[in-house]
Parts: C-alpha cells; structure tokens; sequence
C-alpha cells in the first residue's frame, strides 16, 4: 500500500530555515530579528511566505511583531526549545506524533541500556558520572536549560556505552528530534535519581537492572509530560500553516 504524502509548505521550509540559524547561535533569544524584506532575500523567498511564517511565529508567542519597531524573538528559553520540539522537521514533515515518538523511545531505549550494562568501558562509566554531577548542579541552581542539556548527554552516553555506532546513531536521532519536555523542579529531582539508579546498574554490569531502570525511567517521562496534551494535533499543525 502507497503511504500519502505529508503535506510539507515553503512556510515549513522557512520556519525550519529559522530555527537552524536559531540552533546555530546566529539569532539568540531576545534579538532583534532582521527585517521581512531581509529574511527574504536572504532565504530566497517571497515576503508573501515570510510573512506568513513570521505570523506562525507569533502565533505560538515565539517571536513578538511591533508594528513600526520589528520582529524580535523570544527571550523565553524554554519556550524556544518546546516550540524547536514540537516543530522538529522529522515529527511535522514525517507526520509523526509526540506518542509514536514517545513509544519508540519507550521500546528502544530500555534495550540500549541493557547493552550499556554489558559493554560500558571505565570511560563511559565516567562520563555518565560526570552527566550526573552536571545534572545535580544545575537542580541546585535552578538552571533548567543546562539541566536538560545535560540530561540530554547522560543519554547519549547511554547510547555510546552500547559501542554500537549504528545505535548511537538512532539514539542521536531519536533525542534531538524526539527529547523529552522540559521537567518542572521537582520533576527534574525524580528523573536524577532515576539516572542515578541507571549509572548504578551499568557501573555494575547489571544488564537486567539497567533495563528495569530505564523503562521506570520513561514510564514516569510519559506520565510527567501530561502526554495528551503534548500531541501535535492536525488542527494544531493547520495552525501554523
């Protein structure tokens, strides 16, 4: 059977183009943003669909629009980073929902932890204690960006400890496109102590444990994201069309 297409616009292709230079440091949270007429001849595109792209943008309170001043993007870190998510190339032009994604991870990752157990060197070992730390430090700070850039690695690290590349690829895809939302405080607290009881089962060649802790681990992810309400909806995804 032939799958239908995904619909997939220049305003995609746009807004897409706007988050790489977002992801690349060259627009930063709070900048003033280059006029419409700029963007568009430095994108090659029409202001027509710049336009429209920048309405998406406002639409979601990811860049504010002041008539007669410009177009500035938003300070708000986190909120850039669950927009960046929610609009991942991968997700909105595959078509593919924030709960496949999340079932994914929930029947890929476990399996990938259990290998770590079996084949993490000193050297990964200490890398997910260093991931650790990072993560504690950043709950004590209350730096939630750093936290989750951090927790982002701890699973990397994860995937690396496999010494399978291909599986370090997938791991890769799947946290960049797929990563989980951004925890509240206490909920970053729970997730540390989860990683640690992960570290522990591969610091001890505990295959089975390792594979027992990360399936908690995701489980209580799925229930801290409020699921539901997560899923990209094609009303949702019309809207910023």
């Amino acid at each position: 059977m032939i799958k239908p297409l995904q619909k997939h616009t220049i305003v995609d292709d746009i807004i897409n183009a706007l988050f790489q230079m977002i992801d690349s440091g060259y627009f930063k949270p709070g900048q003033k943003l280059p006029s419409e007429r700029d963007l568009s001849l430095k994108l090659d595109v029409s202001r027509t669909s710049m336009r429209e792209a920048l309405k998406s943008l406002s639409f979601v309170k990811l860049v504010t629009i002041k008539p007669g001043d410009g177009t500035y993007l938003t300070q708000d870190e986190e909120l850039l980073m669950s927009i960046r998510e929610k609009y991942s190339p991968h997700i909105m032009i595959n078509g593919i929902t924030f709960r496949q994604a999340y079932e994914s991870r929930l029947i890929f990752e476990p399996e990938i932890t259990r290998l770590a157990a079996e084949r993490a060197t000193p050297q990964n070992i200490s890398a997910l204690r260093s991931s650790i730390s990072s993560m504690k430090k950043c709950i004590e700070s209350q730096s939630m960006h750093e936290y989750h850039l951090a927790d982002l690695k701890f699973h990397g690290t994860v995937a690396a400890s496999t010494q399978n590349p291909l599986l370090v690829h997938q791991a890769s895809l799947s946290m960049n496109d797929l990563s989980e939302n951004k925890p509240t405080l206490e909920q970053a607290k729970n997730v540390l102590k989860q990683h640690k009881a992960i570290y522990e089962a591969i610091r001890t060649n505990n295959p089975e444990k390792a594979k027992e802790a990360a399936l908690i681990h995701l489980l209580t992810v799925g229930e801290d994201m409020e699921l539901p309400n997560l899923l990209v909806t094609q009303k949702e995804q019309d809207s910023w069309k």
